[in-house]
């Protein structure tokens, strides 16, 4: 039993906790900052207001929907890595060299787990995952966990590591 309460200690901690609370903000930014785009892309219509059939109207729709995912994306992870390196992991990279390659090494690393979420999600699919629980894609859940789980350990141990 005391093992599994120094392991517990070990992993709920203040920076993990505070990794959940501004990862879940994070994901609001996502979400407020894609509908946000999605209604203006759109004139003000949201997903409904994409109605054009036929090739066009899927490329319209790609195009829109795109270009709000890919908005949303920038705002997310720019909002991710300050509160990250502010109040996550308290590293503070000094000078504009220092500070760049903590940003860099910050937006490889997410760029390299939406890569994982956008392949993960289709091939878990096709694999032969396609349960729903509560309306949600069990996939999608399950590729999730996994991306919030290698955001963590990408930050820890490659962006704002100690030295």
């Amino acid at each position: 039993m005391e093992t599994i309460k120094k392991i517990f200690k070990k992993i709920v901690n203040r920076e993990t906790i505070m990794y959940i609370i501004f990862g879940v903000l994070t994901t609001v930014v996502n979400w407020i900052v894609y509908r946000i785009f999605d209604q203006l892309l759109t004139n003000g219509g949201g997903a409904e207001a994409v109605t054009t059939e036929g090739f066009q109207g899927a490329i319209d729709t790609f195009l829109s929907k795109g270009t709000a995912g890919i908005i949303a994306w920038v705002a997310a992870v720019a909002f991710a890595y300050v509160t990250n390196r502010l109040w996550v992991f308290e590293e503070r990279a000094h000078g504009a060299k220092n500070v760049a390659l903590e940003c860099g090494r910050f937006v490889g690393a997410r760029v390299a787990t939406g890569v994982i979420e956008i392949l993960g999600t289709p091939a878990l699919v096709v694999l032969g995952l396609k349960a729903q629980v509560f309306g949600l894609d069990v996939a999608k859940l399950i590729v999730s966990v996994i991306i919030v789980i290698l955001n963590y350990i990408f930050s820890k141990l490659f962006v704002f590591k100690s030295k």
